[in-house]
């Protein structure tokens, strides 16, 4: 047994389905054959004409006028014979060359990735020469005979005067085997043999011995440079002497480990159906590489007495119906279209069917539940909650059961906004504009403050309409005509297409209905006032963003960096009477900006924070006078010549005059390069969603609402509020929470000299935050993204983590710590006994909303958001199953309770509290 375990060597490796990184490689150089060869092959052999010998003899002096300018390399990868993408790619010309070799040194990326590659994958390399005459090729496998992937230098075989030949059998094979030559390949392919042996060297996968290793390596290097024909007793002469023909060398990438091929196994897509998954080396390239031992691939499989065994193959029409089954369903529908009664009723058996039927979440129905709905359609016009399963029981392939579905729709009862919203959705049932017009036709009814709730859904709801060349969906008809009539939709759906139109699947959709809503804005007077500011938005926020780049990208420190940021904003003239919208609240009138209070932040971004003067608006701006408004606001801006990077003339204030704004306060702006916004922008949304949902029963949960905006997939401006505190900071300066409340809100007659309204709005804003970051799954909390206001408000930032995901082990349900508890006054205090019961509260009525929210997050599972990234339908999941919709309110009580208990007592958060301030000291 000793032996045995002496002779096991740990092998690692990854597997090729795991590489999610395209193919790439290094394109080093060309190596060419001696120079006595050169001149006696003929014309065209490697070189299409003599001034191209010349050329690559001339040690790359005159490289830019020299036919060899015209040199360049395509790469393509094929298939059994068949290209994976469908055009090569091509290389700039030569960056030097000399009398035995054309240099390139250019990375060559290919739009495929390594773990689509099959087996028998091969990228195909052709040299091409003057008007693009090939001068040689080679193709070359990735994947070696024994099936692990190549990498590190490669030695190509290029053949003359041909492109590569991509098919099964090339007639251009890279390797130098079966050549008649044997002497010659043996010296060959030694000498490529002692190349990989020294890259194994320096990897360090050979055992070292310095002293040989030094004279060793000393030998290679001068067998790899010798320049002058061998003599005969030299044993491993430079093989450049030996060939009669070129060759290639490229770099491929090395993981770290070995990479062995194999196809996505089928047990992983299958794993739902076997109740298994197929245990199997991990496989990964970021961060740090993951252990992978060596052993028998584990598939899915059922024994049978250790002999038979069966293999679970993944079936691409598993999901879909039966054809006969279906062949069925058409007839049996057909006879009961026609005998259908308008006034038929279920009975009671069938009316307790139909009613279980609507009132399941589940959107997954049985054919003969689709039957059944489709029978006693007529029954169900007067149920809004009824829509969505009705319209998943029609068969939309049949052209008679689509008109009967589109009289139906007309006489339906007004359904709730969830229920459109759903419909809006990626479901292939959902796609019919028929089905769209009856969800645009619901919205319509909205005001546009309802709208606003969830404008950034239906923003990435337009992902899912039908495209058109010329016509707009419906959706994105309805969107525009309310954006081109009221100023704050307009802001809004402006800066999320603003997002959106860099997608690279959907950004051409998205760039045409953004050039088709400012093509219709220009057509009317109110209009072109709403373009004008969306311009003027635009434009300024384009300098200032430049702006903290120029700064960011400074050499220095973070104060260097911040006085170049000051000095910039200095130079960035605001003209006067100019009054902006600020795009995250547009209700704000921006007049002007303070360089002198810019401050950057010491992070790898280097975010900075600004202040805007502002202007308050004595009256109210209805829509009516709206557009009125916002020409006022920039009628400077079109008097005269004045700009953003211009101060404005004096006489330009005239048009002002009949204005009465007062100055209003600062306004501070977080400014964000390079990183995305999203997800911190959907949390936010979320929050305040829930918290009017709330409000709308007279639950006011006291939430500190702020702002975050992206204006593309890695800048964005945030709301920076103000007199805000980190809970770690708030004990330790003031030990307790309570001695923080009594400091900024004293009150001898109050709860321990705090006042009760500070008491109260701290008791109130600490349930909102257990609740709302429950249902999201919070994660990554600490008592630096804990912050707290003077005024009692308690609120989290910083949303790195979210549905569940958690970087630290053991995460509670919700952080909730026992300094918060005792700044209530403890367990036994009234304020948590009403604590518990706002929280209790809350949950039981966002659960009602459950639909709603679930609906506006699955809406935003292709909108790019890291939180989504990986298995949306999971992350769906988790949130729905956090609502505990199968128990009753008194069950979610008690539920909750035990949530609140669990978090107040565990243990890890309070060590990771205590690793995280250790952290923050030693910075």
């Amino acid at each position: 047994m000793a032996a045995d375990a002496s002779a096991y060597s740990e092998y690692k490796y990854y597997l090729s389905s795991a590489v999610d990184v395209e193919v790439t490689f290094l394109l080093s150089y060309v190596e060419l054959p001696p120079g006595g060869l050169l001149s006696t092959r003929p014309r065209g052999d490697l070189f299409p004409a003599p001034a191209l010998v010349q050329a690559a003899s001339g040690h790359g002096s005159e490289l830019q006028n020299s036919a060899t300018n015209e040199l360049f390399v395509t790469a393509q990868v094929f298939a059994d014979g068949l290209p994976m993408h469908t055009m090569p790619i091509s290389t700039k010309s030569p960056s030097k060359c000399s009398s035995s070799c054309i240099y390139w040194n250019e990375w060559i990326t290919l739009p495929v990735k390594f773990r689509d590659l099959p087996r028998n994958a091969v990228v195909a390399l052709t040299l091409w020469g003057v008007g693009e005459v090939p001068v040689g090729g080679t193709t070359m496998p990735i994947f070696a005979k024994n099936g692990l992937m190549k990498d590190g230098a490669q030695c190509l075989r290029v053949w003359s005067s041909v492109a590569a030949d991509p098919d099964v059998r090339s007639s251009t094979p890279s390797d130098y085997d079966g050549d008649n030559q044997a002497d010659i390949v043996t010296r060959q392919m030694e000498c490529f043999r002692l190349d990989k042996a020294k890259e194994m060297y320096d990897r360090h996968e050979m055992p070292r011995l310095d002293w040989i290793d030094r004279i060793t390596n000393r030998r290679i290097a001068r067998m790899r440079s010798n320049a002058e024909c061998p003599g005969p007793k030299e044993e491993f002469p430079s093989y450049i002497h030996m060939r009669q023909e070129p060759c290639l060398w490229i770099d491929l990438p090395y993981f770290g480990h070995p990479v062995v091929y194999e196809e996505e196994p089928y047990p992983i897509r299958n794993a739902t159906l076997y109740g298994e998954a197929s245990t199997r080396p991990p496989a990964s390239i970021a961060g740090d590489a993951p252990n992978a031992t060596a052993h028998p691939r584990s598939i899915s499989r059922l024994d049978n007495n250790g002999d038979a065994m069966l293999v679970a193959v993944w079936d691409p029409d598993l999901a879909e119906d039966n054809p006969a089954e279906r062949k069925y369903r058409k007839l049996a529908r057909d006879i009961l279209r026609g005998s259908i009664d308008p006034n038929l009723k279920p009975n009671r058996e069938e009316k307790f069917q139909i009613d279980k039927l609507l009132g399941s979440s589940s959107d997954q129905l049985r054919n003969d539940e689709k039957d059944l709905l489709w029978k006693f359609r007529y029954t169900l016009l007067e149920n809004r909650k009824a829509i969505v399963k009705f319209l998943l029981s029609v068969d939309w392939l049949d052209e008679t059961e689509v008109t009967l579905t589109a009289e139906l729709l007309s006489a339906w009862t007004e359904i709730d906004v969830a229920d459109a919203l759903k419909l809006l959705g990626p479901r292939k049932e959902f796609r019919s504009d028929l089905v769209r017009h009856f969800a645009v036709a619901a919205l319509d009814k909205a005001r546009n403050e309802e709208l606003l709730d969830f404008l950034l859904q239906l923003v990435q709801a337009l992902r899912y309409e039908r495209r058109h060349e010329a016509a707009l969906g419906p959706l994105a008809t309805f969107l525009i005509s309310r954006a081109c009539k009221h100023f704050k939709m307009a802001n809004f759906f402006y800066w999320y297409l603003q997002v959106e139109i860099s997608d690279l699947r959907d950004g051409d959709m998205f760039t045409k209905i953004l050039h088709r809503m400012l093509t219709q804005m220009r057509e009317t007077d109110d209009g072109k006032a709403i373009l004008d500011m969306l311009q003027a938005q635009n434009d300024y926020m384009n300098r200032i963003m430049a702006l903290h780049l120029r700064a960011r990208d400074e050499k220095g420190k973070k104060d260097a960096k911040e006085e170049k940021l000051k000095a910039y904003l200095k130079q960035m003239a605001w003209p006067k009477g100019v009054h902006i919208r600020l795009p995250l609240d547009p209700s704000i009138h921006l007049s002007g900006i303070v360089p002198t209070s810019a401050k950057m932040f010491k992070s790898a971004m280097y975010p900075c924070v600004v202040d805007f003067t502002t202007v308050l608006v004595e009256a109210d701006v209805s829509e009516d006078t709206e557009a009125t408004s916002l020409r006022e606001s920039l009628c400077v801006l079109h008097s005269g010549p004045a700009s953003f990077g211009a101060p404005a003339s004096m006489g330009s204030n005239r048009f002002l005059g009949h204005r009465r704004d007062k100055d209003g306060p600062l306004y501070k702006v977080m400014i964000k390069n390079g990183d995305d916004l999203r997800q911190d922008q959907l949390v936010m949304q979320m929050f305040s969603l829930m918290d009017r949902l709330l409000k709308k029963v007279n639950l006011d949960l006291k939430l500190v609402s702020y702002q975050i905006l992206a204006t593309s997939p890695s800048a964005g401006l945030m709301m920076f509020v103000n007199d805000s505190h980190p809970v770690s900071g708030v004990i330790s300066s003031y030990k307790t929470i309570q001695a923080f409340l009594r400091a900024h809100n004293p009150d001898p007659m109050g709860y321990e000299g705090i006042s009760l309204e500070a008491i109260n709005t701290y008791v109130r804003s600490l349930a909102g935050s257990c609740v709302f970051s429950y249902i999201l799954g919070i994660g990554d909390r600490h008592l630096e993204n804990v912050m707290m206001k003077s005024q009692g408000h308690l609120f989290h930032i910083d949303f790195g983590f979210i549905f569940g995901a958690d970087p630290k082990p053991f995460p509670p349900p919700f952080k909730l710590t026992k300094e918060m508890v005792e700044g209530m006054g403890g367990t036994k205090s009234e304020h948590y006994n009403k604590f518990e019961t706002l929280c209790c509260q809350a949950y039981n009525w966002l659960r009602k909303s459950a639909p709603m929210i679930m609906n506006l997050l699955h809406l935003m599972v292709d909108a790019g958001i890291e939180g989504y990234t990986n298995d949306p339908q999971t992350v769906l999941a988790k949130v729905e199953e956090r609502f505990r919709l199968d128990l009753t309110d008194e069950q979610a009580e008690q539920f909750f309770l035990q949530l609140i208990s669990d978090s107040m007592n565990a243990l890890f958060p309070v060590l990771a509290d205590i690793a995280h301030d250790i952290r923050v000291k030693m910075r």
